[in-house]
């Protein structure tokens, strides 16, 4: 297996997320490094780029990464909680003649 083929085997095998993600890091920290070092000041398209991609980062890394979760249940019923319910059954505690309220 020669250099070419090891290197295609772990380019392979990289996350792709993360790799997005550090290399628009060491983009971003280059190009504070130079604007800081030299009197370099980077266009607005240059600018423009890294928000681009810091944004489809994120993107990618919220979506690879969201949760498809049911609410939890509240407490420790096994059934789900419909507040529309509860709050009807309050509406009616409240409209009858009930003593305990007042």
């Amino acid at each position: 297996m020669n250099v070419i083929d090891k290197a295609l085997t772990i380019l392979a095998k990289i996350p792709t997320t993360q790799a997005r993600i550090v290399v628009t890091i060491g983009l971003t920290v280059a190009t504070g490094i130079m604007y800081f070092a030299t009197a370099f000041v980077p266009g607005y398209e240059w600018l423009g780029f890294l928000a681009l991609m810091s944004g489809l980062d994120v993107a990618q890394f919220h979506s690879k990464r969201k949760t498809a979760w049911t609410p939890a249940v509240q407490n420790g019923h096994n059934e789900k909680v419909n507040i529309d319910e509860i709050i009807d059954e309050i509406e009616e505690e409240t409209t009858t003649d009930n003593p305990e309220i007042g």
